[in-house]
């Protein structure tokens, strides 16, 4: 799980998730030459280890884990928790060997950024799902008029994650990413139907969500409001 995204809650799937940063840093992470300089005062520069080192912080964090195992971690939740980081150690030699998938700099990603990685990291193998982040600042409790330019910088954003995926060749013969992707477009509020004494809206319980790819049936809409814009039952069978 890529999380492009300046949050992403995941609880217990921690072991699963590479976090790139808002400024990309999981970069200088991965690659030694993109290391961030010493901040003034500092001496020294990140100390990347060579093949050998490496072998050995390999080997003490794997006899770590089995000292954990013998204990505590024989059974339950613990146990799940060590196989999670013992198997995450296979997964970050993957993230590590692809690297170049990550743009140099430490400048903000945008959603074109985002966009790319996101497509080279689930077409190359390196994530099963990503969760990408527009950054527009939806929080309009005055002047609610900018909504409507923000949905048209979120929809040409989304048309072209359609196009990219689109353009690349699926896992099957015949398919593209678009045909094997399903994409959900959410937010985890809405806005309150009427405006406020600053001509904005403020915040509302009630959303939705936007659905299309893989899989997905088009032209349909599930779900509905009642009069005072409160979200009705919805039976999801």
């Amino acid at each position: 799980y890529l999380v492009m995204a300046d949050t992403g809650f995941v609880g217990a799937l921690g072991a699963s998730v590479g976090r790139v940063g808002r400024s990309n840093q999981l970069k200088a992470l991965l690659d030694g030459a993109e290391a961030y300089p010493p901040a003034p005062g500092h001496f020294g520069s990140p100390v990347v280890p060579n093949a050998a080192e490496a072998a050995l912080i390999r080997k003490h964090l794997l006899a770590t884990a089995e000292r954990q195992r013998a204990g505590r971690g024989a059974m339950g939740y613990n146990k799940a928790r060590i196989d999670d980081f013992v198997s995450s150690l296979t997964r970050s030699d993957s993230l590590v060997a692809k690297a170049g998938l990550m743009k140099s700099g430490t400048k903000q990603l945008t959603f074109t950024d985002q966009i790319e990685i996101t497509v080279d990291a689930l077409q190359q193998g390196l994530s099963r799902t990503a969760m990408i982040d527009g950054r527009i600042n939806w929080d309009t409790h005055a002047n609610n008029s900018k909504q409507g330019g923000f949905y048209e910088e979120l929809f040409a954003a989304l048309d072209n994650l359609a196009k990219t995926l689109a353009a690349r060749p699926g896992a099957a013969p015949g398919l593209t990413m678009l045909d094997e992707t399903v994409v959900v477009v959410m937010s985890e509020m809405g806005r309150t139907p009427l405006t406020n004494s600053a001509k904005g809206k403020d915040h509302w319980p009630v959303t939705s969500a936007l659905v299309f790819g893989a899989g997905v049936k088009g032209g349909s809409v599930s779900g509905a409001t009642d009069d005072t814009m409160l979200a009705k039952a919805i039976d999801m069978k």
